[in-house]
């Protein structure tokens, strides 16, 4: 298992080694609302070194990576601005900003006995962890989903948990480590040696501190399994890249597959992949940077050209939700006659909770009946 102790002691020295790295060639700013606000990123961080340690400035970034995309120097930057949360914070919860507060209950619950399952059989090695946020807004879709997967993986079992990303980005450090450590040692007990994920947050979590386990995305999955149905669709789409993972090709060529799979011609817009922009909701900067983090969805909207647009995060498809046309590419997917007749449901919070329960409950029922 990785070490996620020493969480804290991997990301320090990203504030000093921007200040010196950073040319001030200003390319970040250009793509940047935040840079835009605050200025060049070794300014930023020179002026935190100095005692400016200004508790809202680094919660206000999105913790995208687009900056270190077109940095000719290749600076992570983001990981500069995690190491600010983390020692603003210093695990001292009194120090978490009062708008993070509902960030902070929604982990918690999601943890909770009243949501959690861990349907995992003797002898199963294999798990689906869709995330919290895909099994509240799209309880039918993880459920559909799940039941292909188990076809084509018999034994597959299926986990309903928070891989606990929201500590992890509020800079709660130790937080993370001891429920995402706490979760891990639970699934090795369990048997478990490879995760397939539906959130890509999650994705790169139990890849970057759970080593032991084989980690992939649904997506890669899926493309290499599904073929051509008769059930096509027409229509013309732009895709979302997540920014969480745009540097993982294997992926985003994986989702446009399966768009092509479905019979739909997709379009890249300016920022797809690698240079991808936010949704917004990234590191839970729109909590206090509302304005700025708006701003995201509207490069996306102008780039769709007024095409459907492709999302494979759940979280990205909620926080555009009804300011541009969006599809989950799992309802693609999974839910095309509805989608045809535009009758697929999406929950909204609090409703989110109750769906996260009752999924869990007709998972439980199947369970036993099989037993």
């Amino acid at each position: 298992m990785a070490e996620t102790e020493n969480f804290r002691s991997q990301k320090t020295g990203a504030i000093e080694l921007a200040v010196k790295e950073c040319i001030r060639c200003k390319l970040c700013i250009r793509e940047c609302g935040y840079l835009q606000k605050y200025g060049k990123p070794g300014e930023i961080f020179e002026r935190y070194l100095n005692g400016d340690k200004d508790g809202r400035l680094p919660f206000e970034c999105n913790l995208c990576g687009l900056c270190t995309a077109v940095c000719p120097k290749d600076l992570n930057n983001n990981t500069a601005f995690l190491q600010m949360r983390q020692e603003l914070v210093a695990d001292d919860d009194a120090h978490l900003l009062p708008e993070h507060s509902v960030l902070c209950r929604y982990e918690k619950m999601g943890r909770s006995p009243f949501f959690t399952l861990h349907g995992i059989d003797p002898g199963c090695d294999t798990i689906f962890f869709p995330g919290c946020t895909l099994t509240g807004t799209r309880a039918e879709t993880t459920l559909r989903c799940y039941k292909y997967l188990k076809n084509e993986i018999p034994g597959l079992g299926i986990v309903l948990d928070c891989c606990s990303r929201p500590s992890h980005d509020l800079g709660r450090d130790t937080v993370f480590s001891h429920q995402f450590n706490e979760l891990c040692q639970k699934l090795k007990r369990q048997g478990v040696k490879r995760v397939i994920t539906a959130c890509p947050s999650c994705l790169v979590t139990f890849r970057e501190y759970a080593e032991d386990f084989e980690s992939l995305s649904v997506y890669e999955l899926l493309a290499s399994s599904m073929t051509p149905g008769k059930e096509q669709m027409t229509m013309e789409v732009t895709i979302h890249d997540t920014c969480v993972t745009r540097n993982d090709s294997v992926l985003q060529d994986a989702v446009r597959r399966l768009i092509t799979v479905s019979g739909i011609k997709s379009y890249e817009s300016e920022h797809s992949r690698e240079k991808t922009v936010c949704c917004g909701e990234g590191a839970a900067a729109g909590f206090v940077a509302h304005g700025l983090t708006e701003k995201w969805a509207s490069i996306r909207k102008d780039e769709s050209g007024g095409r459907m647009v492709i999302t494979y995060c759940a979280g990205c498809s909620s926080t555009f939700g009804s300011k541009l046309k969006n599809i989950h590419l799992l309802d693609l997917l999974f839910q095309k006659k509805r989608i045809a007749e535009n009758t697929v449901k999406v929950t909204r919070s609090p409703f989110t909770y109750w769906k996260r329960f009752a999924l869990k409950w007709r998972l439980k029922i199947g369970m036993n009946k099989c037993t």
